[in-house]
């Protein structure tokens, strides 16, 4: 038996567990958070849940057996703590008064697949299905070993100007095939760029939105944020994407993000990458990107490109270089 609302192992004789302290005569109350169990099954018999790959404010992952191929892949699960409950079938509904915008935040997520789904690229997500479950979707994507930039750079694994240079193009070429569908990632930072196999992928785009939309700062890091994303009346448009892709290159570079926008906006100082050793044909461009007025930053992705010497063809990792 399991407490209905941290999932705790219950003696029979408990009347209360001792994890979360509820009371075991609460079974029809609703899980509030938990996830799916190991060994359980989606679309009937299709899909086996491993265990949990991320546990976030909007959603949670697994890793998940395709039972009829073999294959191992990831399942996002639309599931948005401060909207939905779950109850102990496993099966998710709004919270009272949060109904519209529940229906909301799910039209959001189809959006997400639906991107996805038009967007292929090495180094873009994998997209495999979107189907509906327990009241709520399900996101199934590829699944990737690996770590994420973030967590190389947490230690000491910074990149050499070489090792800079091919993820980024790769990550330009991503976002040539992205913003070309009418799409903006609007959260491009260590945290979502994973590295595996001599690919950098772009992962995580629950923030994805049409280009052309207003600003909000409820979904901005403020390290990799470009200064038209705290006006709730500017439009974003590739640029903004280019200016986080940009940021993440220059503390993938330098062992630091970049002096965030609001204090450069006060007269703080950007640091130059040309002290750092980045070569000029590498830092000249980049620091271009990171400039406060959206104007003056490259177009496109490839604008940036040509600007770097770089074709869209993607770079394979040569004997000196390090693996991603």
């Amino acid at each position: 038996m399991r407490c209905v609302y941290c999932q705790a192992e219950l003696a029979i004789t408990n009347q209360s567990c001792p994890i979360c302290g509820a009371s075991s005569s609460s079974a029809a109350a609703p899980i509030s958070l938990a996830g799916l169990e190991p060994r359980s099954h989606l679309q009937g018999e299709r899909y086996q849940v491993r265990g949990q790959l991320g546990h976030g404010a909007f959603g949670i992952t697994y890793k998940a057996l395709h039972k009829a191929t073999l294959e191992i892949v990831t399942i996002k699960e639309h599931c948005p703590a401060d909207l939905l409950e779950r109850n102990p079938n496993g099966r998710l509904h709004p919270k009272l008064g949060c109904e519209l915008e529940y229906e909301q935040s799910l039209e959001r997520f189809n959006e997400e697949a639906h991107a996805l789904q038009r967007c292929r690229h090495p180094s873009i997500v994998g997209f495999h299905e979107l189907f509906f479950e327990h009241a709520t979707a399900y996101l199934v994507l590829e699944y990737l070993e690996g770590e994420t930039l973030e967590a190389r750079l947490a230690h000491g694994g910074f990149l050499s100007v070489a090792e800079a240079s091919v993820v980024l193009r790769q990550l330009l070429s991503a976002l040539h095939v992205l913003h070309g569908a009418g799409w903006l990632h609007r959260d491009i930072k260590p945290a979502n760029i994973l590295l595996t196999s001599g690919r950098a992928v772009l992962v995580d785009f629950g923030s994805i939105a049409p280009a052309g939309t207003h600003a909000t700062t409820r979904l901005l890091t403020p390290a990799y944020a470009a200064l038209e994303q705290y006006s709730t009346s500017a439009v974003l448009t590739a640029q903004t994407d280019l200016y986080a892709l940009v940021a993440t290159i220059f503390e993938a570079l330098s062992g630091r993000a970049p002096t965030p926008v609001l204090e450069r906006a006060h007269g703080a100082a950007l640091p130059s990458l040309r002290f750092l050793g980045v070569p000029p044909a590498l830092s000249a461009p980049l620091e271009r990107a990171l400039s406060l007025r959206i104007t003056e930053r490259p177009s496109s992705a490839l604008e940036m490109l040509s600007e770097l010497g770089l074709s869209l063809e993607l770079a394979s990792w040569g004997p000196d270089s390090r693996a991603v």
